[in-house]
C-alpha cells in the first residue's frame, strides 16, 4: 500500500486526491491545510456571489466522507509538523499550496500604504482568518491596476448593491467598511491593448445593468471587432449617462511609478508611444496575478509548466506547478495529469512504499488535527446562522473555528445535525 500526503486542501489538492483514488484505489490518502476549513481558493478566493462556482465542493465532500480519504485541518506543514517529518511518513508528497502572495508591481512607490493587492481584499470579503482585524476603508475615487478576472470580480463586489448579494456567502461589514461611503470613480487600468485584455467577457458581462454606474472606455471601440470590445460596447451603451459612479476603462498604459499625496495617491502611466497620464487616487488596488509567498516549502524547486516532479516522490499540482494561470476546471486536467504520473510511478517500482502514513506522526501533530466531521460541525453551524437572504455567515475567528469542530457531528444522508 502506498501513503501520500496532499498539502493543501484547495481544488488543485482535492482534484488530486480524487483522481489519485481512482488510479490507486488502496492508496492511504491525506489532505492537509493549515486552517481548520478545507477547500482553500474556493471557499476564501472565489467571488462569494459566484455560490455555483462554490457547488465544486459538494463533489469533494464525497472524498472525505465515502472514499477514505482524510482530512488533516489545523495542521500547518513546515511549522505544527516539519517537512522532514512528512517525508519520513509518507511514500508520496503532492504539494497543493497554490500561490496565495499578490504580485508585485516592481515600481517605485508600490509600499505606499494605500497600495493593496486584489488578493487581500478578496480574502477579507470572503471572511479568511488571517483578515481578522484588518480595518481598510478604500475610499471613493480609486485606480484599479489589472484587467483579467481578479479586476472583474472587484468590479462588481465594490459596485454591485449591497442589497443584490442575495444567497452569497459575502461579508456585509467587511463589504460596507471597504466602499465606506461609496466608490465615486473607478480607473480600470491596464497594459495589454483592448483585444489581448484577459478578462472573461462572461466576467465582464455581470456588469451589465448595474444601478447608479456608467462606464466610459478611453480608446475608441466601435471599430474593434474583439469579443472584448463587444461587451464593452455593451456596457458603455447600456449606461445610465446620470449615474453617480463613473467607470474608465483604459488600455495600453503601464504603470511607472506611485508618488504620495498627503494621504493618497498619484499614480503615473506611459503608454507604447511615450504618452504620459497621472491618475490621483484614495487607493490604489493591484490585480496582476499572484506569486510565492516567503514560506515556501521546498525554495528552490522551482517549476515551468512541464516539469511534474523534480524531487523523488515530491510533485507538485495546481498554481504550486504552472504559476498562476487558469481557472478551477484547468486546475482539474492539471491534476489529473499530476496523479496519473504519480500512479505510473507506483507502478513502475520508483516509489518506494512501506512508510506508515498518518498513523506514524507524532502524537501532538494527529491530536491538534481537525478532522472532516469538526469541518461538517463549522459548516452546519455557518449554515443554521446565515443572515437574511445570505447563503451562509462565516466564522472568522479560528479559535472559534476549533470551538465548533470539537463537536460531535451525526450523519444521517444529506442532512448533517450538531450534538449540543
Amino acid at each position: 500500500m502506498v501513503t501520500v500526503a496532499i498539502i493543501g486542501s484547495g481544488p488543485a489538492g482535492c482534484y488530486t486526491a480524487q483522481f489519485l483514488r481512482k488510479r490507486l484505489p488502496d492508496a492511504a490518502i491525506t489532505v492537509f491545510d493549515r486552517l481548520p476549513v478545507p477547500f482553500g481558493l474556493v471557499r476564501y478566493g472565489v467571488a462569494p456571489d459566484h455560490q455555483g462556482t462554490k457547488a465544486v465542493t459538494r463533489q469533494f465532500d464525497r472524498l472525505f466522507e465515502r472514499e477514505g480519504v482524510r482530512f488533516a485541518g489545523n495542521v500547518e506543514v513546515g511549522t505544527d509538523v516539519s517537512t522532514d517529518q512528512i517525508e519520513a511518513n509518507f511514500d508520496v508528497i503532492v504539494v497543493a499550496t497554490g500561490l496565495d502572495d499578490d504580485r508585485l508591481l516592481d515600481i517605485p512607490g508600490e509600499d505606499h500604504p494605500r497600495v493593496i493587492g486584489a488578493g487581500r481584499i478578496v480574502r477579507m470579503i470572503n471572511g479568511h482568518p488571517d483578515s481578522v482585524g484588518e480595518e481598510i476603508c478604500l475610499g471613493a475615487n480609486l485606480v484599479l491596476i489589472g484587467n483579467g478576472n481578479v479586476a472583474g470580480d472587484l468590479m462588481r463586489l465594490l459596485l454591485k448593491p449591497l442589497d443584490a448579494f442575495a444567497d452569497s456567502d459575502v461579508d456585509d461589514g467587511v463589504l460596507r467598511h471597504l466602499r465606506g461611503a461609496g466608490v465615486r470613480r473607478l480607473e480600470v487600468i491596464g497594459r495589454s491593448p483592448m483585444a489581448a485584455a484577459k478578462f472573461d467577457p462572461v466576467v465582464l458581462r455581470e456588469l451589465r445593468g448595474l444601478s447608479g454606474v456608467r462606464f466610459d472606455v478611453d480608446v475608441e471601440s466601435d471599430d474593434n471587432p474583439s469579443r472584448i470590445a463587444e461587451v464593452i460596447r455593451e456596457l458603455r451603451d447600456s449606461s445610465d449617462p446620470e449615474a453617480g459612479t463613473t467607470v474608465v476603462l483604459r488600455f495600453g498604459w503601464t504603470p511607472q511609478r506611485i508618488l504620495a499625496d498627503g494621504g493618497s495617491c498619484l499614480v503615473e502611466f506611459v503608454a507604447p508611444g511615450g504618452s504620459r497620464l497621472r491618475l490621483g487616487a484614495d487607493a490604489v488596488i493591484t490585480a496582476i496575478g499572484f506569486q510565492h509567498s516567503s514560506k515556501r516549502l521546498y525554495p528552490g524547486d522551482d517549476t515551468g509548466p512541464e516539469v511534474i516532479s523534480a524531487l523523488p516522490s515530491i510533485y507538485r499540482t495546481g498554481w504550486y506547478r504552472r504559476g498562476p494561470r487558469g481557472t478551477i476546471p484547468e486546475n482539474r486536467v492539471d491534476a489529473r495529469e499530476v496523479a496519473d504520473a504519480i500512479a505510473a510511478d507506483v507502478e513502475a517500482g520508483k516509489v518506494r512504499t512501506g512508510r506508515p502514513g498518518w498513523p506514524g506522526l507524532p502524537e501532538h501533530v494527529r491530536e491538534r488535527a481537525v478532522d472532516f466531521s469538526g469541518w461538517r460541525a463549522i459548516d452546519a453551524h455557518e449554515l443554521a446562522h446565515a443572515s437574511a437572504g445570505r447563503f451562509r455567515s462565516k466564522v472568522t475567528d479560528r479559535e472559534q473555528l476549533l470551538r465548533l469542530a470539537s463537536r460531535n457531528v451525526v450523519a444521517d444522508g444529506d442532512r448533517m445535525e450538531v450534538d449540543r
